[in-house]
């Protein structure tokens, strides 16, 4: 008993927005955030990049903490829930990486 093939179109049309909903802002990120912060050094000062980074930093903070769904099972009125240790495991791996 196999999946009809609109079942499986389906399925499939899920995965590929889900790996370019995440792979998408990744890719982009690296692409333009070493462009846009040489050319901020270049022009402006150090302290431009930081009063650009807050902003930015915070502001993905609160929507992942508000669009994230939950990853742990539980009853489907339970509020969403952030990672917080996954969170800073990865910055702190992907700083290691970078640097």
């Amino acid at each position: 008993m196999g999946l009809t093939p609109q079942v499986r179109n389906a399925v499939l049309a899920l995965i590929v927005g889900g790996i370019a909903t995440i792979s998408l802002p990744l890719a982009l990120g690296q692409i333009l955030g070493p462009m846009v912060g040489g050319v901020m050094l270049n022009w402006l000062s150090r302290r431009w990049l930081f009063l650009v980074k807050v902003p930015v930093i915070t502001l993905g903070l609160a929507l992942a903490w508000r669009l994230l769904p939950s990853d742990r099972p539980g009853p489907a009125t339970a509020p969403a829930r952030l990672d917080v240790t996954g969170l800073v495991l990865l910055g702190r791996g992907y700083w290691a990486r970078c640097s």
